[in-house]
């Protein structure tokens, strides 16, 4: 089958979650308010960030007391955080510094 050739045109991919946008202080927060729903104590940012990259239900296990870590809990806290997250996640969310000039920089080239 011959190969399609298509036009070329200038691209540039981002992730835009703690990639061009800091995300960690909503991350943090949502988690937090989370967790005191359900009777637990919060963690640091600096913790947050250390588990960043897992998948979100693995987060919601580590944040969880030793004696509460279950899948019951962690599903639990995976609900309320994703509640809350919709609607705190740009609370505090801004790009890190440079990106928006980056981003007019390429949009104008």
């Amino acid at each position: 089958m011959p190969k399609t050739k298509l036009p070329k045109r200038p691209a540039a991919l981002f992730d835009l979650d703690g990639t061009t946008l800091d995300t960690i202080k909503d991350i943090t927060n949502s988690f937090n308010r989370s967790l005191a729903r359900l009777g637990f104590p919060g963690h640091t940012q600096a913790e947050y960030k250390s588990w960043v990259g897992k998948s979100t239900l693995e987060i919601c296990l580590d944040a969880l007391p030793d004696d509460n870590r279950t899948e019951e809990n962690g599903q639990k806290l995976l609900d309320l955080f994703t509640e809350d997250y919709k609607i705190h996640r740009m609370d505090e969310t801004e790009p890190y510094p440079g990106i928006p000039e980056l981003l007019n920089e390429l949009k104008r080239r």
